[in-house]
C-alpha cells in the first residue's frame, strides 16, 4: 500500500516534475496527444519527449520509439493513444520508475463493462509501482508555477498572471469553463486538473496536496461530479480550516437524473445526495451552488483577507435590506451579533436618532445627503472588535456614488483586517468597477454577497481527525450460520439485532423472544412494570404498519392475550414467525433513530434524526464520519431542526445529548472497525434524562453498500 509520503512524492513528481514525456504523438495536428505535447514545447521550461513508434519525427523534433528508448524515465508520462494500448504503456513507465502520469484516453469505466475491467488494471498499475495517476478520460491538467501545461484545451491560451487559486474537477470542459471565467474576471489561477474517472489519485489527494503551504494555494474550486478520497479530503479541510484557505465544490449528480449523467460521463458512482452534502459542510468545505458563487468566493478572496469569525456587522440605509441580510445570513451559518451598549452608542453619535443601532444597523435614508458619515459607520463596525467582516448595503445613488467609493476605499484599506464587502444594487456599473479595483468586493445581488463572505468565513466547526477504532465489536466476528442461512448478505430482524446489540454493550430494554403464548406469560412475570410486545418474523421491517406492535401491557391475562394474538397476525400475512419478543416498556422521552451505514462513495458513516413513525414523514437528519468524536456527535445534534432539538426547553436536556452522542460514538466505533456491517438503523432510540435506550433494530450484514436494499432510513 502507497504511505501518504509516497503518495506526495508522486504528486510533487505529477505538479513539478524536471521532465515529461507524451506517447502518442500524432501527426495530426488536432489530436489530443499533438495538441498536449505543442502545449509543453511551447511552455515547459524542462525536458520534453515525443513518443510515436511509428514516426521519426514530428515538426523537426525528434520522436522516441518508446519510453524505454528514451534513455532515462521521465518524471511525468501523458498517455493519449487508444484504450487497448494503455495498459502496456503505463505498466512499461511503472516498471521504468515513473512516479506520475496523465491518461487522455478514453473508453474506460464510462464505456460500460470491460472499459470498467480495463480501468481497475491501470488502477492496480499505479498503485503498484507508486504512481500518481489522473485519468483516464481526462483533460489534463496545468501547474503555472511550474510552467507545465499538460493538456490539450484552448484555455491555455488565455492570458493568466497566475494567483492563489486551484480549479479541479472530474469534468475536463466544465474546469476550464471555471478556469476561464476566473481570468475573465481578473482571478489568477495557478492550477487546473482535470480528473477523469480518477482511477487511482483521487479528488481528495490532490486537494490535499492542494492544501500544503509549498503550493502556493488559498483556495480550491472544484466542479465534481463525485467525491472520492473522503480521508484525504477531511484531512484538506482540516488543514484550510487551520490556514484560513477555503475549499468550495460546485457539486453535480445531486438528484437521480444528475447523478445517472455523472455515471455514464466519467463512470463515476454515486453516494447518497444527504451523505455528501452533510460530510462536506462538516468537513467545512463551502457548498456551491452554482459557477456564480464560486466565481465570487474566488473574487473576493482576490482582494480581501480572510475573516477572523463568522461575526458579520451590517450597515444599510434600508430596514427591509437588513431584514433580508439577517435571513440570508442565518441561513448560511454566518453570525449577526448584537452590539454591545457601548458600540451602539458610537453609532448614535453619527446616525439619527430615528435610526437602529443594532445590528443590521439602519441608518434611514440620511446617506443621501451625509454619504461620508454613513460610511462612517462602517469604519466604527469595522474598528470595533465585534465583528469578523462588515457588509455595507447601497441603492441607486449615482449622485453621490464617488463620494461613497472614496469613503469605503479609505475604510477598508485602514481595516484590512475586517472584510468590507458591498451589496451595490441598481445604480452605474462604473462605480461598482471602481470599488473592485480599489480591492473592496462588490456585488448586485445579496445572495451573491452573502455567498462571498461564506468564503472568507472560517468553518463554523471542522470534523477532528480520528485514529483506527480498535474496540472488540461482536460484528467483527463471522455471523452465526442460523442468522445468515449460508447466505452472503441477509437483513437481521430486530430480535437478532438486539443479540447484537447487546453483546456490544449498548443499552436495550429488559426482555426476550418467547415462541408462543405461555413463554411470553413467563418472561414478562420477571419483567417490572408494563411490557412492549411485538411480533417478529422474517421480512417484517414496518412492524407497527400491520399492528404488530403492542405497548403498554400488563397482566398475565393480557399479556397472553396478546401474544396469541401477534402470532395469529402473522401466521395471517403468511410469515413463518419467529415468535413474540417481550420487552420492559422505555420511559417517556424523544424518540430518534440512530444508525450507521456504509456508503458507497463516502464508507461508513453515523446517522441520527428524529426517529419513530415520522422518521420517513420529517426526514431530518444528520450524517457524519465514522468514526467520530464526542464533539462531532453533539455538532450533529446541533445541525438538527436549526438547533432547537438541543437548545429548546422541550428538546434533549444536557445529560440526555451527551447519552446520545456517547450512543452515536460507539455505533461508529462499530461500523468504522468491521466491514461486515453494511447498515444498522436503531428506530426509536427513546432518550429521556435517564439515559437513550435502543428499543428496535434492522441490520444489513456481510453485504456490498452498492446493493439497493441499504439506506431504507436516509431514503
Amino acid at each position: 500500500m502507497t504511505t501518504s509520503a509516497e503518495s506526495a512524492h508522486a504528486l510533487d513528481a505529477l505538479f513539478r516534475p524536471a521532465s515529461v514525456a507524451v506517447v502518442g504523438v500524432s501527426t495530426s495536428p488536432t489530436s489530443p496527444g499533438a495538441r498536449t505535447f505543442a502545449n509543453l514545447v511551447r511552455h515547459f521550461d524542462g525536458e520534453v519527449f515525443g513518443v510515436n513508434p511509428a514516426e521519426p519525427e514530428i515538426e523537426g523534433r525528434r520522436l522516441s520509439a518508446s519510453l524505454t528508448a528514451i534513455g532515462e524515465p521521465p518524471d511525468l508520462v501523458v498517455i493519449a493513444t487508444p484504450a487497448e494500448s494503455v495498459l502496456d504503456i503505463l505498466t512499461e513507465a511503472g516498471e521504468l520508475g515513473v512516479r506520475a502520469a496523465i491518461l487522455l484516453s478514453a473508453g474506460f469505466a464510462e464505456a460500460g463493462e470491460e472499459g470498467r475491467r480495463l480501468q481497475g488494471l491501470l488502477a492496480e498499475t499505479a498503485r503498484r509501482h507508486g504512481m500518481a495517476l489522473i485519468g483516464p478520460n481526462s483533460m489534463g491538467l496545468i501547474s503555472r508555477p511550474n510552467s507545465l501545461f499538460a493538456t490539450f484545451t484552448n484555455a491555455v491560451q488565455e492570458t493568466n498572471a497566475g494567483g492563489r487559486v486551484a480549479v479541479v474537477g472530474q469534468s475536463g470542459g466544465m474546469a476550464a469553463i471555471i478556469y476561464t471565467i476566473c481570468l475573465a474576471h481578473g482571478v489568477g489561477v495557478d492550477y487546473l486538473v482535470a480528473l477523469g474517472n480518477e482511477s487511482a489519485t483521487s479528488l481528495g489527494e490532490v486537494v490535499e496536496w492542494m492544501m500544503r503551504p509549498e503550493s502556493g494555494v488559498d483556495a480550491v474550486l472544484g466542479f465534481v461530479e463525485s467525491l472520492s478520497g473522503w480521508d484525504e479530503l477531511a484531512a484538506a479541510a482540516r488543514m484550510a480550516a487551520e490556514s484560513q484557505k477555503v475549499i468550495a465544490f460546485c457539486r453535480a449528480g445531486r438528484s437521480q437524473l444528475g447523478a445517472a449523467a455523472a455515471g455514464s460521463h466519467i463512470g463515476a458512482v454515486a453516494g447518497d445526495e444527504k451523505v455528501l452534502a452533510d460530510l462536506a459542510a462538516a468537513g467545512g468545505i463551502v457548498e456551491a451552488a452554482t459557477l456564480d458563487d464560486l466565481l465570487d468566493i474566488a473574487k473576493a478572496r482576490h482582494v480581501a483577507r480572510p475573516m477572523r469569525g463568522r461575526r458579520v456587522g451590517v450597515v444599510t440605509a434600508s430596514g427591509g435590506a437588513g431584514s433580508l441580510f439577517a435571513d440570508l445570513m442565518t441561513s448560511a451559518g454566518l453570525d449577526l451579533p448584537e452590539l454591545s451598549p457601548e458600540l451602539q452608542q458610537k453609532v448614535f453619535e453619527v446616525i439619527p436618532w430615528f435610526g437602529s443601532a443594532t445590528n443590521p444597523v439602519d441608518t434611514t435614508a440620511f446617506i443621501q445627503s451625509r454619504p461620508e458619515e454613513f460610511c462612517a459607520v462602517a469604519g466604527i463596525l469595522a474598528a470595533s472588535g465585534e465583528v469578523d467582516a462588515v457588509m455595507v448595503f447601497l441603492g441607486t445613488l449615482d449622485p453621490i456614488a464617488p463620494r461613497l467609493v472614496r469613503s469605503l476605499t479609505e475604510i477598508a484599506a485602514r481595516h484590512p483586517a475586517v472584510p468590507v464587502v458591498v451589496t451595490w444594487g441598481g445604480g452605474s456599473k462604473r462605480f461598482k468597477e471602481d470599488l473592485w479595483r480599489a480591492g473592496v468586493a462588490t456585488f448586485d445581488d445579496p445572495d451573491r454577497a452573502v455567498q462571498a463572505l461564506v468564503g472568507l468565513a472560517p468553518a463554523r466547526r471542522v470534523a477532528a481527525a480520528t485514529g483506527p477504532v480498535s474496540a472488540p465489536s461482536p460484528f467483527l466476528d463471522p455471523l452465526p450460520g442460523e442468522l445468515t442461512g449460508g447466505r452472503s448478505t441477509v437483513t437481521l430482524n430486530e430480535h437478532d439485532v438486539r443479540g447484537l446489540l447487546e453483546a456490544a454493550g449498548l443499552p436495550v430494554p429488559a426482555g426476550a423472544l418467547a415462541a408462543d403464548a405461555d413463554r411470553a406469560v413467563a418472561i414478562a412475570a420477571e419483567i417490572p412494570g408494563e411490557v412492549v410486545l411485538k411480533l417478529i418474523a422474517p421480512g417484517l421491517e414496518h412492524k407497527s404498519d400491520i399492528g404488530g406492535v403492542v405497548v403498554g401491557v400488563s397482566g398475565a391475562d393480557e399479556v397472553r392475550r396478546q401474544a396469541e394474538r401477534l402470532l395469529a397476525l402473522g401466521r395471517e400475512h403468511g410469515s413463518a414467525v419467529d415468535g413474540v419478543l417481550v420487552e420492559q416498556r422505555a420511559p417517556a422521552g424523544i424518540e430518534l433513530v440512530c444508525g450507521v451505514r456504509r456508503d458507497r462513495v463516502a464508507g461508513p458513516v453515523v446517522v441520527v434524526g428524529l426517529g419513530g413513525v415520522l422518521t420517513e414523514i420529517i426526514g431530518e437528519m444528520a450524517v457524519r464520519a465514522a468514526p467520530l468524536t464526542r464533539g462531532d456527535a453533539l455538532d450533529a445534534l446541533e445541525q438538527l431542526f436549526a438547533g432547537r432539538l438541543l437548545h429548546h426547553h422541550r428538546g434533549l436536556g444536557p445529560a440526555a445529548a451527551e447519552a446520545v452522542a456517547d450512543l452515536l460514538v460507539r455505533l461508529g466505533d462499530i461500523i468504522a472497525a468491521t466491514d461486515r456491517l453494511v447498515e444498522l438503523e436503531c428506530n426509536p432510540v427513546i432518550v429521556s434524562e435517564a439515559g437513550a435506550l435502543i428499543c428496535d433494530g434492522l441490520a444489513v450484514v456481510g453485504g456490498d453498500p452498492d446493493d439497493s436494499s441499504t439506506g431504507r432510513f436516509l431514503q
